[in-house]
């Protein structure tokens, strides 16, 4: 059995039921291999990004999204030097040191896996 073009480029039984919603796959962009760690105003930057993001996934409540980035976040928080963390937004340092370990902290039970 053969079905009508549906004019977008599938024909047949493949044909998405909406023909203007097409979904791509697209892989991962490849790490480089040798990228060096970040330092410096890089790290500083990253760190600030990755806590930013925390916070936009808390804000959307997607937990699970929030929780992964607050701990990249907080790895690279941890391994800035005193002088680096001053750098970092106050409003930011706040959230991921105080507001966040309250929800997402070692005394929390932690998140059903599967």
């Amino acid at each position: 059995m053969r079905h009508a073009p549906t004019g977008c480029g599938f024909s047949g039984r493949h044909a998405p039921t909406n023909p203007l919603r097409v979904v791509v796959d697209v892989m991962p962009a490849k790490k480089k291999r040798g990228s060096k760690p970040l330092t410096g105003a890089a790290l500083i930057k990253e760190t600030a990004r990755r806590i930013r993001l925390a916070r936009s996934h808390w804000d959307d409540h997607r937990n699970a999204a929030c929780r992964g980035e607050r701990e990249k976040a907080l790895r690279l928080y941890e391994s800035l030097s005193a002088d680096e963390r001053e750098k970092i937004p106050q409003v930011l340092r706040v959230w991921l040191r105080y507001r966040s370990e309250k929800y997402f902290g070692e005394h929390r039970t932690p998140p059903r896996r599967g």
